[in-house]
């Protein structure tokens, strides 16, 4: 990766660490706060002969978020001349396109980096649109290799996975759509026991940190791309944030518009399977959030060349939809689904934790990362998210009542957490088939005709 696009991703990835972009807090919000933040970060690195050492500069930022600055700064000694004509108009466009919430300034010196954290909240979703717009001017490999791990993918009994098209498409087909952050693994056990039993399988994957009605608009035009390709009818198994999606995607006006024959624009919709479904919001997806900004620092030090992939996943605006009482989640829930279309509800109450481990945990969350910019997690907001997912009314991520939906009557509870009831997970791992897969593959058979 080009050295100047290594500045600008290191120094947006310290600011999604900070503790209100991890947490995103409404500013409603009635929980005690810490004292208030600095609302800028400066930072200031030496020059080197007009050189500015990479390895100095990640450092830097990588101990202000609690990391082990000195052994990261070691292992880079990389350096770019930040004098030169290039490299002056290079910082000029990284300031112009952040509209100043991300500045660099070389002095006599030393080069100086603010950014405005305020600003950031504010602009979020312009500056991750400018942050691409780098990639592609710096990195045009890596932003065609980010967008590339979005689409369909193709499983069929006995063929390897491959990318939809034409000559692979098959007429009738499940489809799968994960939720926030849970593309990958967790259809690993579904799938083959789909193909065990005759389905094709479209597994589909989007931007999952963006808007949701983003990710509807995407997955239809996936949708849109698998009829003109050949596929004729399908079946949806959503998890999680994946089933509003799913639901928005069945009842919006931009879609199918609650006419699930689809026409010739989409596939027909023959039935519909939501898993831990947060009908009516999550208050954990906030803290998932955190998880993601965390894992794009790990990837960014380590110099994965996918890193770039977390700068085209949207800019958590995911977390705001799937706050209770959203405004999108408002609009959705006003909308009937289909009539006529079967829909089950499959919801877990074995959350991971119990009453009684809350307290400790708040204990331990109130004692990570504090810089002086503040707490990266609060103990007292953990304890609140958590009062309704814990002694059998969650599944560690969404409650039981989050789930429903008036007019389903198919809901299903299943021993499971949020994860175990699709995929092997904790000590189960290996050992047991998710209890959701029986329930699946009861519920598609009985769209097919009777066997002989």
């Amino acid at each position: 990766m080009r050295p100047r696009l290594v500045i600008l991703l290191i120094a947006y990835v310290a600011v999604l660490t900070r503790a209100d972009a991890l947490l995103g807090r409404p500013q409603n919000a009635e929980a005690e706060r810490p004292a208030a933040p600095e609302t800028v970060i400066r930072l200031s690195i030496p020059l080197q002969d007009g050189q500015l050492n990479l390895g100095t500069l990640l450092g830097r930022l990588a101990a202000e978020i609690g990391m082990d600055g000195e052994k990261i700064a070691a292992a880079c000694d990389e350096s770019i001349p930040v004098r030169s004509a290039l490299g002056g108009s290079t910082i000029r466009l990284i300031n112009s396109l952040t509209n100043d919430v991300l500045t660099l300034s070389v002095g006599a010196d030393e080069v100086a980096i603010t950014i405005d954290r305020v600003s950031w909240r504010q602009e979020k979703a312009v500056f991750h649109k400018a942050i691409q717009r780098l990639i592609e001017y710096f990195a045009p490999e890596a932003a065609a290799l980010a967008r590339a791990s979005f689409g369909v993918v193709v499983h069929r009994p006995g063929e390897p996975p491959a990318a939809l098209s034409p000559e692979n498409a098959p007429r009738q087909a499940v489809v799968l759509i994960h939720g926030l952050d849970d593309a990958g693994r967790l259809w690993r056990v579904l799938i083959p026991a789909l193909h065990k039993e005759g389905y094709s399988v479209l597994e589909v994957t989007y931007p999952d940190d963006q808007a949701i009605a983003d990710s509807t608009k995407f997955v239809a035009g996936l949708l849109e791309e698998a009829r003109r390709a050949g596929v004729e009818r399908i079946s949806i198994v959503a998890h999680s944030m994946g089933a509003l999606i799913s639901r928005d995607l069945l009842t919006g006006e931009g879609s199918y518009a609650g006419a699930v024959e689809g026409g010739d624009r989409f596939p027909r919709v023959q039935r519909f399977i939501m898993l831990g479904p947060p009908n009516h919001g999550s208050k954990m997806a906030l803290f998932r959030l955190g998880s993601e900004a965390r894992d794009q620092v790990v990837r960014a030090l380590s110099g994965d060349g996918l890193l770039v992939g977390g700068f085209f996943d949207g800019a958590g605006e995911a977390q705001d939809d799937l706050a209770p009482g959203s405004a999108f989640l408002t609009a959705l829930n006003a909308r009937p689904l289909p009539s006529g279309l079967p829909v089950t509800i499959i919801a877990g109450p074995t959350s991971p934790f119990t009453g009684g481990d809350v307290a400790s945990l708040v204990e331990r969350v109130d004692k990570l990362v504090v810089t002086k910019y503040g707490k990266m997690f609060d103990g007292a907001e953990v304890e609140k998210a958590m009062s309704d997912l814990v002694a059998g009314v969650g599944d560690g991520c969404v409650s039981i009542e989050s789930t429903r939906l008036e007019g389903v009557e198919d809901h299903v509870i299943v021993r499971a957490n949020h994860l175990s009831m699709i995929r092997p997970f904790g000590a189960s791992a290996g050992t047991e088939v998710p209890p959701a897969i029986p329930i699946i593959l009861d519920r598609l058979s009985q769209d097919r005709p009777a066997r002989p």
